[in-house]
């Protein structure tokens, strides 16, 4: 059974840009897939924007496009939207009774859909910058 579902997924890290020191809140948005492998485990697949806002030690943030540039202003949330580079989510959720231990591999393309029509971009990633994660999700009821 194929199940249609939708993940908002946040990170946070330390990075430098340029020389300067930052914060990074990373948000991955994905609409995808998954599947239920006998009450076991689940299989899932998305892809979808990940947005980066990057605050300086000052606490200045400010919204960061797929080719390191700054969105304008952050009233345009079309414009970061656009610009953001779309990544691909794979994940496996094992099924613990109330808790689910998840494993999770993250790659972002080149893709944008500020540039919808190359799509040849969906398959052009850096395999190096890739992200694996672990997940624990608990059920309160």
């Amino acid at each position: 059974l194929l199940i249609a579902e939708v993940d908002v997924v946040g990170t946070f890290a330390n990075t430098t840009l340029n020389g300067v020191d930052y914060t990074e809140i990373s948000a991955l948005t994905t609409a995808g897939i998954s599947m239920d492998l006998l009450g076991l485990a689940r299989l899932g697949f998305g892809l979808g924007p990940r947005f980066r806002v990057l605050i300086d030690d000052a606490g200045k943030a400010q919204v960061i496009a797929s080719d390191n540039s700054t969105v304008n202003t952050w009233e345009n949330f079309g414009d970061a939207f656009a610009k953001s580079p779309v990544a691909y989510r794979a994940t496996v959720d094992f099924n613990l009774g109330s808790l689910m231990l998840g494993l999770n591999y993250t790659l972002d393309t080149q893709y944008t859909f500020e540039n919808a029509q190359e799509v040849n971009k969906l398959f052009e990633a850096d395999l190096d910058d890739s992200k694996f994660g672990v997940s624990l999700l608990f059920s309160l009821f």
